[in-house]
């Protein structure tokens, strides 16, 4: 008996290739997924079991050194208090102290602008007073008690108010001119000093530049001012006591603030 084959043709229509090719798709992806997972399953479990069978080893021993701390206590853990070395000070026997019963001589140096020259003697002076003066410009009066450098200036006019500290110390007066006010109370003070600008004291200061209208270029030296004050017959002695007291030693300044800034505010 001849059987026959039945032949069965399917015919998709465009949606239907699109839906089956979505599924064998997905089919993939999962299967994709499954077998990425059980490699994976089994590569923890062969961790797990290495990690049970490895052996740790204790950290290699170092050999303290120079360079590497050591278990030692520190000084804090002893209760052991250090004090730092203190910073080295200046001997006394450097700086040149005010001295009782010495008349010092104070000098006038300009401050003022750009236009002034390089100022000498401010850093050999024991006292150095700073005042304002015309247009907002400062002027400094340098005092020194036996220790007058070699150049000192430039020298600039009296103003009334450097007056008041000047005589606290009975200070010889070097200057170049004054204010009204000042020639005033010079005279009315009779305040010893060495002027520029009068014939008695013309030899004691000298011009750096040759220009009349330069007026911050006039110095001084010790060996004129001293030569002035010996021939004028001014008392170098004096009985007024300082005004101001000085510390000769050392103090313990522990509780003190730093200072290494001080900002003074004008009017």
């Amino acid at each position: 008996m001849k059987k026959n084959k039945i032949k069965i043709k399917y015919k998709l229509n465009k949606r239907g290739k699109i839906i089956l090719i979505t599924f064998l798709f997905c089919i993939s992806v999962v299967t994709t997924v499954l077998i990425v997972g059980a490699i994976k399953s089994n590569k923890d479990k062969e961790r797990q079991t290495a990690g049970t069978q490895t052996d740790i080893t204790d950290d290699p021993s170092i050999t303290p050194t120079d360079a590497q701390p050591t278990n030692e206590p520190d000084d804090k853990e002893l209760g052991i208090t250090v004090t730092p070395a203190p910073t080295p000070t200046i001997a006394a026997g450097i700086f040149d102290m005010p001295q009782e019963g010495v008349r010092p001589v104070a000098v006038m140096i300009d401050n003022e602008t750009d236009a002034v020259l390089p100022q000498g003697g401010i850093g050999e002076a024991q006292i150095v007073f700073e005042f304002i003066v015309e247009y907002g410009a400062t002027r400094y009066m340098a005092l020194f008690w036996d220790n007058l450098p070699d150049m000192i200036g430039p020298v600039r006019s009296a103003r009334h108010y450097f007056l008041d500290y000047l005589m606290d110390f009975d200070a010889i007066y070097a200057h170049i001119g004054w204010s009204d006010y000042a020639y005033r109370d010079l005279a009315e003070f009779e305040i010893d000093n060495i002027d520029g600008v009068t014939r008695e004291a013309g030899g004691v200061y000298w011009d750096l530049t040759r220009d009349k209208r330069n007026y911050h270029d006039s110095y001084t030296s010790a060996e004129r001012l001293n030569n002035f004050i010996s021939n004028a017959g001014y008392e170098t002695k004096t009985t007024k006591a300082l005004p101001l007291p000085y510390n000769k030693d050392d103090l313990d300044l522990s509780d003190g603030r730093t200072a290494e800034e001080v900002f003074i505010k004008y009017s």
